[in-house]
This record gives structure tokens, C-alpha cells and sequence, in this order.
């Protein structure tokens, strides 16, 4: 499994990760540690081969979980599409977060910063996220 969850807390100050992640406890990040583990558990159960040996998830920009294996390199070949639609509606669901990590994220993706703030404000049109609930 190759997934990295960033979960946004409305009002929630955020870390952007620089070439570490901060870590944080579950329960820092007002998160319920035994959900958490019941849900990394059900995806250990339910997934391929590398298990959740390469899961990271993130809270308000901080690691709150991680798998052994998450520096782990791959080749993300079309993913970089899904990626960049995901980090641009995040960034268009936290003005705030956006422009104070732009340039960064920008540079991240391998993209100008005039295209990355082009792609956002186009975003504002979309339907917002509708939260995803996994129960084990």
C-alpha cells in the first residue's frame, strides 16, 4: 500500500513538512488512537503484498502515523495527475495553508507557481470534499 492521507482540521493550525515530517500523537492532533489503529489494522488485512508497511498519515500537516517502510521509492508514472487535483483542492479548502506554502508546493510539483495559483482559483467552482468513513 502506497497512501498518504492528509486530513485538514478546519481551523487547526498545520505544519508543511520540510524535509522531515513533525510528528505529533494521534491524540495531538485530536484524533482517537485505538480508530486509528482499528483502520491501519483493516488496511494491513485488506491490502496487497507490502501491507501498510508504507502508509503515512497525516493530520494538520503532522505524521501521526508511519509505516516502517515509507521512505520507500516507486515510480508514480500517471499518479502525479491525481496528486496535483488533490493537493490543488486542498489548498483551495485552506486559503490560509496556501498562501503560506505555495512557492513550496509549487516547486514540489514540479510546476510554476503562476500554474499552481491559475489551477486553485479554477478550483473554487468544485463541489468540496465529502468525508470518507472506514469502519473496521
Amino acid at each position: 500500500v502506497f497512501a498518504l492521507l492528509c486530513v485538514a482540521a478546519a481551523g487547526a493550525a498545520a505544519d508543511f513538512p520540510g524535509k522531515d515530517w513533525t510528528e505529533s500523537a494521534p491524540e495531538a492532533e485530536s484524533l482517537d488512537a485505538a480508530r486509528l489503529a482499528a483502520a491501519v489494522r483493516y488496511l494491513e488485512e485488506h491490502s496487497g503484498r507490502d501491507k501498510a508497511t508504507q502508509l503515512a498519515i497525516v493530520r494538520n500537516g503532522r505524521l501521526v502515523w508511519a509505516g516502517p517502510k515509507i521512505d520507500a521509492v516507486h515510480g508514480v508514472w500517471s499518479m502525479t495527475k491525481s496528486f496535483t487535483a488533490s493537493a490543488v483542492l486542498l489548498l483551495r479548502d485552506d486559503p490560509a495553508q496556501a498562501e503560506r506554502n505555495l512557492p513550496q508546493i509549487a516547486e514540489g510539483l514540479n510546476m510554476s507557481l503562476e500554474d499552481l495559483r491559475e489551477q486553485v482559483e479554477a478550483a473554487k467552482n468544485l463541489p468540496r470534499f465529502q468525508p470518507i468513513v472506514v469502519k473496521p
